[in-house]
């Protein structure tokens, strides 16, 4: 289907819009040892929203969530020094990772629970919503979205890249391999994912910046999402149910984007309710625009939260002509606007491609940066 009129960035009402909203893919599993007690069949507890269906094992492909065509890729094996070694902490966190273990069986919390180590951020009263930004909650340095993120030196950054490797948790193999990529970068993590405490330890310790990977309803009714994900079909108290349940799966984020959602984000009222859970709990959203009707990231903005919006869409096509001409046009972007958002995802030549591409951009002045960063750039400008 030919996509709807673009979206425009973050805090951009002239630059470059958003990359055409791409199909939604599911991630890939070929490289996933089988654990004996999959996370997608999780018991919930009484007061836990109900379970989706866990999502049959699959090939990897890229999957249209306006066509529901499916068409099979396999990746490009990485050479002996494509990939960038890990940090020699991050190294250490993974040696710990059992290869087939899943992680302990998990609960959604009951209802009206609070999710522990993410203490809540005070929503401002009505009226203080017209106070200069710096005076807000949500710029004080206690807001996780400030305390979990990455510290970068206080240096001039006039070309700046943000790029969030998404579908991470879910193939152990190449998420482990994702984090060998030059730092800093921001790694989300689907909540339904596997051994997600030692990963994103790694992660952190490599010195990426961490988000949360939220499932939420394609279009197209024939692709899963995943367990837990949220819906237009449910109210909105058990979408937050759910919501509570992504957000007890990991810690030390400093936000979340969406995973899928060309359906859930585009529904207001579901999206409202996000944007509620990203304010009191002081964190950052990003919106990956699978699909330009979305409302997320306008809602934010609207609400003055900490937001950015997606550019480039890396690995939409996963060849290699295809990969580098993304990045070209992210680095275009960042040289006209000042700053570009890339998404891309751990597949075997993404990795390939980003480890020698980031090492390059950088020798053209090109500053890499956290998600964490950009916002804080554009928060503050208004």
């Amino acid at each position: 289907a030919e996509p709807a009129a673009e979206p425009k960035s973050a805090g951009d009402a002239t630059a470059g819009a958003p990359s055409p909203a791409t199909p939604e893919t599911q991630p890939d599993t070929a490289a996933q040892a089988t654990p004996s007690t999959p996370a997608a069949s999780v018991t919930p507890t009484a007061a836990a929203p109900t379970a989706d269906p866990a999502p049959a094992a699959a090939p990897p492909a890229a999957a249209s969530a306006d066509t529901g065509d499916a068409k099979a890729h396999k990746d490009t094996a990485p050479t002996a020094d494509s990939v960038a070694p890990p940090a020699a902490a991050a190294g250490q966190q993974l040696a710990l990772l059992p290869p087939t273990l899943p992680d302990p069986e998990v609960h959604a919390p009951a209802e009206g629970a609070q999710t522990p180590d993410r203490p809540v951020v005070q929503t401002p009263a009505p009226g203080e919503k017209k106070l200069q930004l710096a005076s807000l909650p949500m710029l004080h340095g206690d807001a996780p979205w400030i305390r979990n993120a990455v510290k970068l030196p206080p240096t001039p950054r006039n070309v700046a890249i943000a790029i969030i490797i998404d579908d991470m948790g879910i193939d152990q193999k190449r998420s482990k391999l994702a984090i060998g990529l030059p730092a800093p970068l921001t790694m989300s993590f689907i909540p339904y994912g596997y051994h997600l405490h030692a990963l994103t330890a790694a992660a952190r310790a490599a010195g990426h910046e961490i988000m949360l990977h939220v499932p939420m309803e394609p279009l197209d009714p024939e692709i899963d999402p995943g367990p837990h994900a949220l819906r237009t079909t449910l109210s909105v108290a058990e979408n937050r149910k759910r919501l509570d349940w992504d957000f007890s799966r990991l810690d030390g984020y400093v936000g979340l984007n969406n995973h899928m959602g060309s359906k859930f984000t585009a529904w207001k009222p579901g999206m409202e309710m996000v944007m509620d859970e990203v304010r009191k709990r002081g964190l950052l959203f990003v919106d990956s625009f699978t699909s330009n009707e979305s409302v997320g990231f306008h809602l934010a903005r609207a609400d003055r939260l900490p937001s950015a919006a997606r550019d480039i869409f890396i690995d939409h096509a996963i060849n290699r002509a295809a990969i580098e001409h993304s990045l070209q046009e992210l680095e275009h972007i960042a040289r006209r606007r000042g700053y570009a958002v890339g998404i891309a995802h751990p597949h075997d030549l993404s990795r390939e491609i980003l480890a020698k591409w980031i090492p390059e951009a950088k020798a053209r002045g090109v500053s890499f940066v956290p998600i964490s960063y950009i916002v804080r750039r554009e928060f503050k400008s208004g």
